[in-house]
């Protein structure tokens, strides 16, 4: 197929799949009708767990999601499903006391672990200025607003620039806290800048402010003078304080993920220099993702020279790897990118898509493309948001 056939191809495969299967998944089998919200967790099997804990970053994805898919498919049921996730996060998971989101409840909606962690208050930012732009209510900009505030008067790093990772709930910082659900202490991360980058672009384009502008401007700064390795074009990915890397892991997900955030951000900000600069650097990150997988079929997890190598192929991995290889030929003009995207997808279609009970499988054996037993379809990592982004992505991205 040429180049033009493959996108068509592309964007007729990503409508089906977000309309026939990741959406009608969501909306079908994931209400809790009783405790109010989503339920927490669902098996491989696809039974509901119906007292697994409920996450801030799950409910917020939904949001994201449900507001982004209504914009380009205006039903009233995305609506409405956004709208579930919002109320939800601000009647349970907001903390009326000291502000923030709680990172996670139980499945009735009791407090049960109150850390701030930055990551979470990044994606319902996110969420929230997605759904300002489907529903233009002041209000819900201005609760976007108030999360912001918080982040750069608790958590920003004014000595050594940058965010930390996670606080008490009343927002005293935290020491000896790993990364999430890593296995890294540390002071700032990759990750938590990643999305904390995602959040002020989204922020940026509906709030038209100098300041956000600037803390913007920031955040590409850092991502390229601390995060991106100037050798290898690979993220760095835990820190101390003074930006010192902690290990060699490579993440080839967060790798190509944060390629093209990383150039949305800089087209967001509209200067020509810093677009050409994230441009390079976006180009090159994926160059070396590809290099990495050339021999693979998919992108494999994460590896750490010398040490251990995770070869499995997780969803969300081959999701950012689809848009950050389309993002690559859209910049570079290089067809190689768009075959290895289009590839990806095969892959995913073939072998991620769950075509029996829905959703896709959270992770496939390197050795026998199988679904690797016991992993949930949902819980408080898995949600709609890699996979039906993807999509969008995809739809936006081959229009033309």
């Amino acid at each position: 197929m040429d180049s033009k056939q493959i996108k068509a191809t592309l964007k007729s495969c990503a409508g089906r799949e977000l309309l026939e299967n990741i959406a009608p998944y969501w909306l079908n089998k994931t209400i809790d009708e009783k405790n109010g919200g989503f339920y927490g967790g669902i098996d491989i099997y696809g039974e509901v767990i119906p007292q697994y804990h409920k996450s801030s970053v799950i409910n917020a994805r939904i949001l994201w999601t449900f507001s982004s898919i209504y914009m380009m498919y205006p039903k009233q049921e995305y609506l409405d499903m956004a709208h579930r996730a919002y109320e939800y996060l601000y009647n349970y998971f907001w903390d009326c006391e000291h502000g923030g989101m709680f990172w996670h409840i139980d499945y009735t909606g009791n407090p049960l672990n109150t850390k701030k962690q930055v990551y979470a208050q990044a994606f319902v930012i996110y969420a929230l200025c997605e759904y300002y732009r489907a529903v233009p209510d002041k209000a819900i900009l201005d609760k976007a607003l108030v999360i912001y505030k918080l982040l750069e008067e608790k958590v920003f790093d004014a000595e050594y620039n940058g965010y930390s990772e996670v606080f008490a709930r009343d927002w005293k910082p935290l020491s000896g806290e790993k990364m999430l659900a890593g296995d890294v202490i540390c002071d700032k991360s990759m990750n938590t800048h990643l999305h904390v980058l995602e959040a002020y672009t989204n922020l940026a384009h509906v709030w038209d402010n100098q300041i956000i502008k600037e803390r913007l401007r920031n955040l590409i700064d850092v991502t390229v003078k601390y995060i991106v390795n100037p050798d290898t074009y690979h993220f760095n990915m835990f820190f101390d304080r003074e930006w010192n890397s902690k290990t060699n892991r490579l993440s080839y997900g967060h790798d190509i993920e944060g390629s093209w955030l990383l150039y949305e951000a800089a087209e967001e900000l509209g200067n020509p220099d810093i677009i050409k600069k994230a441009g390079d650097v976006s180009v090159k990150m994926v160059s070396a993702v590809l290099k990495a997988s050339s021999d693979t079929p998919a992108v494999i997890y994460e590896t750490e020279p010398g040490g251990f190598a995770d070869n499995d192929y997780v969803w969300w991995v081959q999701a950012e790897a689809v848009v950050g290889y389309l993002n690559a030929y859209q910049l570079s003009g290089s067809e190689d990118f768009l075959v290895r995207a289009y590839d990806i997808w095969q892959f995913i279609d073939k072998y991620v898509i769950d075509k029996e009970k829905g959703e896709w499988f959270r992770r496939l054996s390197s050795d026998t493309l199988k679904p690797t037993a016991n992993l949930k379809k949902i819980d408080e990592w898995k949600g709609p948001y890699h996979n039906g982004r993807m999509c969008l992505e995809i739809i936006k991205r081959c229009s033309d």
